[in-house]
């Protein structure tokens, strides 16, 4: 999707558009297992993981609406349609003029992207080759949580940068306890235009444009949501016995990680590294 909706596409040996699958999306948070309410559950921590400290320090990054539904991506060539693929394989392929060729269980995602046609947010993209993702949402697919009479897909170049983008993320302070409440409050944007009426979201996509980096939050993921929701069954929360990560090492070797991991996501100019490598040298009288 690099630069929003649209991946980074590799080409085989004749040239041909090769498509990609969408990564999965991880917390920009650590996640802990706690005990709430008397029972174990998997929620993000104050600790923010390394390789996501672009989300917290790079002005670029924005935030859009994560719906609940199924990624589904389409692929432009020669300026039409040719290829429906959901998360890691081609589920449809155009064989004519007017005629598609499905995989065997996944007519609903060819009628939501066939819905998508009829609303003119594929159009958006014609004559621009390449692989643009979206989510699949609506009846019948993760308990239709925007209440749809239909399956549609959402492309996130288009409807999602024009609609389901939140301005507010710009200005908020980017620690823990003001993310934590703005995931609180945060409400579906999709679902007003749609009904008209508030409803919570089910989190945020975090997007570099110039990398194409992505992360995510759901409102599920803090304790808080956990507290609010008694007995309610957390789809999500099925890794407990998930092993956790590693470590990040301390002392000297920790902030030489730390600044590594500054420097390849661009957040230091490389002689703003030098200087602070140094730094960390004459700190720990290596030099």
């Amino acid at each position: 999707m690099g630069r929003m909706g649209k991946r980074g596409i590799m080409q085989d040996l004749e040239g041909n558009l090769i498509a990609g699958d969408m990564p999965k999306l991880q917390s920009p948070f650590k996640r802990e297992h706690k005990e709430i309410n008397g029972s174990k559950h998997y929620v993000v921590s104050p600790e923010v993981d390394l390789d996501y400290m672009w989300v917290f320090e790079d002005k670029e990054v924005y935030a859009m609406e994560k719906l609940d539904g199924t990624n589904v991506s389409i692929v432009m060539r020669d300026g039409e349609l040719k290829e429906v693929w959901n998360r890691k394989n081609m589920v449809s392929k155009k064989t004519g003029a007017d005629t598609w060729e499905n995989t065997e269980g996944f007519n609903h995602v060819t009628e939501g992207v066939n819905h998508a046609i009829d609303s003119g947010e594929i159009n958006k993209v014609m004559g621009t080759n390449g692989q643009y993702f979206g989510e699949l949402i609506g009846l019948g697919i993760q308990k239709n949580p925007m209440d749809l009479d239909h399956k549609t897909w959402v492309p996130f170049e288009t409807y999602g940068k024009e609609y389901l983008v939140y301005p507010e993320w710009a200005d908020l302070p980017k620690d823990f306890d003001n993310i934590s409440n703005f995931m609180k409050n945060i409400h579906s944007r999709y679902f007003k235009i749609h009904h008209g009426k508030d409803e919570y979201a089910e989190g945020i996509v975090l997007y570099r444009p110039s990398t194409g980096e992505r992360a995510k939050l759901r409102r599920d993921m803090f304790d808080w949501w956990i507290v609010e929701n008694p007995g309610r069954i957390n789809k999500h929360v099925n890794t407990y016995n998930k092993a956790p990560k590693k470590q990040q090492p301390e002392g000297m070797q920790g902030e030489f990680s730390i600044l590594s991991k500054k420097f390849k996501q661009n957040l230091v100019t490389k002689e703003e590294y030098e200087i602070e490598r140094d730094n960390i040298l004459k700190k720990y009288q290596i030099r």
